[in-house]
């Protein structure tokens, strides 16, 4: 039996995004075997043959090939014969999970909260600054607004004042 590879084993080993991967994977689906392309719901393993396939399609990539001509190319070429030049038989010890990392020295929990709370706080001062100002240049511009208006009034009552009395004179 041979073995298979996760997305994010293959795409490692490919040197690409477990995402381009896996478009890649539906873009070259003929090419590939049927784990490479697995129904919705079941888990992707990819062989050693599907990654030679698609360090092939990274080599056309990089010379600028679009999706079409890289397909066109896979075509005429004998992907059985590729070899996967990159990897062994089983996946190397760099593939494999890491250890959990450490927790890291610093501020306890209690003192990062009181800490987040001091900038809330500060986020809050500053915020109703603001809404204070906003007012106030509400209230200002209301103000202009009203003063304006009695003065449009003001001189439209002088005019009329002014119209009577040329219109009384003889």
């Amino acid at each position: 039996m041979q073995p298979h590879y996760t997305p994010t084993a293959a795409a490692a080993l490919v040197g690409v995004s477990v995402s381009s991967l896996r478009n890649w994977c539906r873009d070259f689906a003929d090419n590939l075997s049927e784990g490479a392309r697995p129904p919705t719901g079941t888990e992707r393993k990819l062989t050693a043959q599907d990654i030679a396939i698609l360090q092939r399609v990274k080599d056309l990539r990089a010379q600028g090939m679009t999706t079409d001509d890289i397909k066109s190319a896979l075509q005429t070429e004998d992907v059985t014969a590729l070899q996967p030049p990159y990897i062994d038989v089983q996946p190397t010890a760099a593939l494999q999970p890491t250890p959990p990392v450490k927790a890291v020295e610093g501020p306890q929990p209690v003192e990062l909260y009181a800490t987040v709370l001091q900038s809330v706080g500060a986020l809050q001062a500053r915020m109703d600054s603001l809404q204070a100002q906003q007012d106030s240049q509400a209230q200002a511009a209301t103000g202009r607004v009203t003063l304006f208006a009695v003065g449009v009034l003001v001189g439209l009552v002088l005019a009329l004042i002014v119209v009577g009395v040329l219109w009384l004179l003889p």
